[in-house]
């Protein structure tokens, strides 16, 4: 939920001046922005995208109080008694950086569960940053406009500029955009995030990992000049070649078009670097209406699957008088994913979901994982023959989805929703006081990645029963986007989900043991895929009959049984150190919280540093694509 939050739109838009500078921000592993503005006797450290300020590395100063309260008097009353700042890095959880503590749990909420309600004593950061703005933003409010744009925050947020309520938002996992225009000043602004760490958003987040806090996500200003239109896009390209491009823009401008152009760009590394590649592909439209359809056939394109991801650069500009306004890019997958005779296939052939489900997480940062750790788990995913990721159980940095495009990763795309905890688990998802809830953190996040070739799979979120809230989402994700299939394994029985509910395209149960696996991939009355959404719990000195499970995976003669993703990836541990000065990892319990479920974060195939347990051995060799067998 959101007061004054802005529309969502991908995460591709960086308002760029250039087709240049469009074609290398494409190719860029992180979102292209503009650091360094905050002094101007240093150079800006990127001209590719100058409209865009990343603003995590400012001076930014920290406060924790123990209420909601207390926190809003210290934003409110100038005059206010307060305590000593304490410089804060962006992103971060706060709990990592000595205030609070980190909780684990697996099912129980860490506070009395009486939804909506929290509890009174709620830790809650003021987050508060001085800047000026940069020297070549020219504030005249006639001719742009300006916005902050938090990427994520956890759990709630308000969010003040100058004094003045700009908005409120509540999802941990996905960004949060919010006008600015009015209260901004040229020098001396004073930003302040209020940040709570226990929301009504933190029952639809009780999702089998560490409870954090803070801004754990870029944070970002952005300038909107007034001749800059394009106020979203997105893209499908499927294996027939069919090119279709949608731009939403602020206003019709007859004396304006929109030009697309397809380019046979290289990323020559996942840091960034494009070798640029010819002009294949060129439309326009006249900007008549505020809504712009381009569609067409490319010929012959190079298709997009995990074994060759083959990717194109796709730039959309906004043009009138032989000037170039404004220009947007992304990558582009040409693939088509269907489920065809009870098989989900990619570019008409059926595929083996090799997965794992992976939680962000980092040892020492918490729920910031830098792009180095991102790069080093789809690595090592690749290493090891894994060839597909779901985001258990959120959205995830779009840093990530960036990589899997050039990887070549099938995703499934989590929403930020579980309410396990609650009984009936179904509860929230059948009251209509929570409707919203549900469906804006479904379509928000298609509405942020759905141009990512990568992304083959929708999922409704995990674990948090069946009632018309998720119905209602799942046609309105459907009306977005229905390119794709959508997994859900939640609901059918009074416990957990039977994964075969009318909310899912997939049959997705969690944890059958093979027999029951065999029965329901090859029973009559069924004609969906299966794809196991968690299985092998790896705890412990578990996996022992992964053989049992990819036998059957891999049979001809079980076309629905597509495979499965593990649970999980990563052990969840902290790096502690004991009296005596030695690191280890500590779990729930380790940091004196009273609420927690011991040691039940400690169940991946890899440790928190990435290193291998031995299932991971055998998950290589049962997964690997090519097969031997010799018949006498």
């Amino acid at each position: 939920l959101g007061y004054k939050r802005l529309p969502m739109r991908v995460s591709q838009m960086r308002f760029l001046e250039s087709l240049t500078a469009a074609r290398q921000a494409a190719c860029q592993p992180i979102l292209p922005a503009t650091t360094n503005y905050h002094q101007s006797s240093h150079p800006a450290t990127t001209t590719i995208a100058p409209n865009v300020w990343k603003m995590d590395n400012l001076d930014w100063k920290f406060q924790l109080r123990n209420t909601v309260e207390e926190a809003l008097k210290v934003v409110h009353d100038p005059n206010q008694p307060t305590r000593p700042w304490s410089s804060m890095e962006i992103p971060s959880n706060w709990m990592m950086r000595g205030f609070d503590r980190p909780i684990y749990t697996n099912v129980k909420y860490p506070f009395p569960c009486v939804p909506p309600f929290v509890p009174e004593q709620n830790p809650t950061g003021i987050y508060r940053l001085q800047f000026d703005l940069p020297q070549t933003w020219q504030l005249e409010t006639q001719d742009a406009s300006y916005s902050f744009l938090f990427h994520g925050v956890e759990s709630s947020c308000f969010i003040y500029l100058n004094g003045h309520l700009l908005g409120y938002s509540s999802d941990s996992r996905l960004p949060c955009e919010v006008d600015a225009t009015q209260y901004l000043k040229k020098t001396e602004n004073i930003l302040q995030v209020v940040v709570i760490r226990w929301s009504d958003g933190s029952y639809m987040e009780d999702q089998d990992h560490w409870w954090m806090a803070g801004i754990h996500r870029s944070v970002e200003l952005i300038q909107k000049k007034k001749q800059m239109l394009i106020r979203d896009f997105r893209v499908q390209a499927d294996a027939s070649g069919c090119l279709s491009i949608v731009v939403d823009a602020a206003d019709s401008s007859p004396s304006s078009k929109i030009v697309a152009r397809l380019y046979e760009d290289q990323q020559t590394s996942p840091d960034g670097g494009v070798e640029e590649g010819k002009l294949i592909w060129t439309s326009y439209s006249v900007l008549d209406r505020s809504s712009i359809v381009i569609s067409d056939t490319v010929a012959n394109p190079k298709l997009w699957s995990a074994e060759i991801p083959n990717l194109y650069t796709l730039t959309i500009s906004l043009e009138s008088d032989h000037r170039v306004d404004q220009v947007e890019s992304c990558r582009v997958g040409f693939r088509t994913v269907e489920v065809d005779n009870g098989c989900i296939q990619i570019n008409g052939e059926r595929i083996t979901f090799c997965g794992v489900n992976r939680h962000e997480h980092d040892p020492d940062h918490g729920k910031v994982v830098s792009l180095e750790r991102t790069k080093q788990d789809i690595e090592i995913c690749k290493q090891n023959n894994f060839n597909s990721i779901r985001t258990c159980h959120y959205p995830n940095d779009s840093t990530f989805y960036r990589l899997c495009d050039f990887y070549g990763i099938y995703v499934c795309d989590e929403a930020n929703i579980e309410t396990h905890g609650i009984l009936p688990m179904g509860k929230l998802a059948h009251d209509w006081h929570w409707q919203n809830s549900f469906t804006s953190r479904i379509t928000r996040m298609v509405q942020r990645d759905r141009n990512h070739a990568s992304i083959v799979l929708w999922s409704l979120g995990n674990e948090a029963g069946r009632g018309k809230n998720l119905w209602l989402a799942r046609e309105k994700l459907l009306d977005l986007d229905d390119s794709r299939p959508i997994m859900y394994e939640s609901g059918g029985s009074i416990i957990e989900g039977v994964g075969r509910t009318e909310l899912t395209d997939v049959i997705c149960p969690m944890y059958p043991d093979v027999d029951k696996t065999l029965w329901l991939g090859t029973r009559d009355d069924e004609d969906r895929p299966l794809v196991l959404c968690e299985y092998s719990h790896a705890m412990g000195n578990s996996n022992g009959n992964l053989d049992l499970y990819w036998k059957e995976f891999w049979s001809n003669d079980r076309p629905r049984m597509q495979g499965g993703f593990i649970w999980d990836m990563i052990d969840q541990g902290l790096r502690k150190r004991d009296e005596n000065g030695r690191e280890y990892y500590a779990y729930g319990g380790d940091f004196g919280e009273k609420i927690h479920d011991r040691q039940f974060c400690i169940n991946g195939i890899f440790s928190p540093d990435r290193d291998p347990h031995p299932a991971v051995q055998e998950l290589k060799f049962l997964q690997q694509p090519v097969a031997f067998s010799l018949n006498s």
